[in-house]
């Protein structure tokens, strides 16, 4: 990748706008992948796994991403710091701070945080992340990898 094309992809990223559904799902490309609808398979019996997303993400109230298109520039140094503070900030209010390590290449944010060799926990409902603290939580690909 050069240098160019990072610096016109992060450029991009910078200045891209929320997309909305146009609501014609019929033509659309993306009709079976859809999380831009406004609710979540109207009139459907069965839901989507797009749509369970849909609706777990709907009920988290910030979302903070951290992104690179360089490796080796403290993502996940910033990402553990930034969680473990936002954690002790807001234990006294009960409000819950989880990171999502997708880092296929080199995953550490157990190791980081303090959990490496914890188990992800299954259930019914789904994966139970990695609990750090009362109200800290990570779940990471590695973690998933030694299910």
């Amino acid at each position: 990748v050069s240098t160019q094309s990072t610096w016109d992809f992060t450029r991009q990223l910078r200045t891209m706008k929320p997309t909305t559904c146009n609501e014609k799902c019929d033509t659309c490309p993306f009709k079976e992948q859809c999380l831009g609808k406004k609710e979540p398979s109207e009139g459907k019996t069965e839901s989507t796994p797009a749509d369970k997303i849909f609706l777990r993400m709907k009920e988290v109230k910030h979302k903070v991403l951290i992104l690179s298109c360089k490796g080796g520039v403290g993502k996940s140094t910033v990402t553990s710091q930034l969680s473990f503070a936002l954690s002790e900030n807001i234990k006294a209010s009960k409000l819950n701070v989880g990171v999502l390590d997708i880092d296929l290449c080199g995953p550490c944010m157990p190791k980081m945080m303090g959990v490496e060799g914890e188990e992800v926990h299954q259930s019914a409902e789904g994966w139970a992340p990695v609990y750090v603290t009362e109200n800290l939580s990570v779940m990471s690909i590695l973690s998933l990898i030694h299910i």
